[in-house]
């Protein structure tokens, strides 16, 4: 969830409201009664108290002066024990580093917002994350600083479980040595990874990124064979199969069996292939008889 521009002005605005009178947390209680504010000005504590976002008030040392039950949910610490502690007390020491270097460039007026992602420790000890978002708001009798805090612990947890699928599959394909490719028929660009290099004899980087280069690493006499697979791929959109010959840099001749499919764009032209290759160990085994 991205807070909006016009979200951070409501907040604003709603601090403005609550900064108005001589104290922070007294007063908010006070201005909760039905009878002490207009209808329009009794909403603003409602929207405070019941937003799923979790705000701060905090001073200029970085001291909480109020927190909505948000913020608390978020933490797992009452409003009471959170205006007792400081910030820097619920991040691990590396970020709450990162974030003390932003707040002192804000306390001493350099910038007048910053925003960050970091982890914040709970009251239990485990670990959550939360997209920070702070600014400055001078325009009072005594400055204040607004901290907002979007938890965004479900969506670092989905980024590093898909880092670790992919790490998983690399090492996987590495272990196989399977290598992969990407060709974008439409532009040309022929994206192939490590371990396809090392299948075709080239050294990591050594892959020209053409289809024209893929040729050329073919024996010569089954180029003509392999091109036909390509356009019969590009042609009914199946899943293809084949096996084939590579010269490598040094002279010596491999086998490669492939597995590949063309996909189509929204017109129905063929955009791009995907497939995978890897040593034909029979292929190569029949060609050591024949040699034998």
């Amino acid at each position: 969830m991205e807070l909006s521009i016009l979200t951070v002005r409501s907040i604003i605005y709603l601090f403005h409201c609550l900064c108005t009178f001589k104290s922070y947390i007294p007063v908010f209680a006070m201005a909760t009664s039905p009878h002490s504010l207009t209808p329009d000005a009794q909403l603003l504590p409602h929207i405070f108290t019941t937003s799923p976002i979790a705000f701060a008030v905090e001073d200029l040392d970085g001291t909480p002066l109020y927190v909505n039950p948000a913020f608390c949910s978020f933490l797992g610490f009452s409003g009471e024990e959170l205006r007792h502690k400081h910030w820097v007390d619920f991040s691990p020491p590396e970020d709450a580093e990162k974030d003390w270097v932003f707040f002192e460039q804000l306390r001493a007026g350099f910038i007048d917002h910053y925003q960050l992602e970091k982890r914040y420790f709970r009251r239990d000890g485990s670990l959550v994350w939360g997209r920070l978002s702070v600014s400055s708001l001078r325009n009072f009798s005594v400055p204040l600083i607004l901290t907002m805090v979007e938890d965004i612990t479900d969506k670092k947890r989905g980024e590093e479980a898909v880092q670790a699928s992919e790490e998983r599959l690399r090492l996987a394909q590495k272990a196989a040595r399977i290598g992969t490719f990407e060709w974008n028929i439409q532009t040309g660009v022929n994206s192939w990874n490590s371990q396809l290099e090392e299948l075709y004899g080239l050294p990591p980087g050594g892959f020209g990124g053409t289809q024209d280069s893929f040729q050329a690493l073919l024996y010569p006499a089954d180029r003509a064979r392999v091109e036909k697979l390509v356009h019969t791929a590009m042609r009914n959109g199946q899943p293809m199969k084949g096996e084939w010959r590579v010269v490598w840099p040094d002279g010596s001749i491999h086998w490669i069996a492939g597995r590949w499919q063309v996909f189509a764009d929204d017109v129905g032209k063929p955009h791009r292939m995907i497939g995978v290759n890897l040593t034909s160990m029979s292929a190569s085994m029949r060609n050591r008889r024949y040699q034998n």
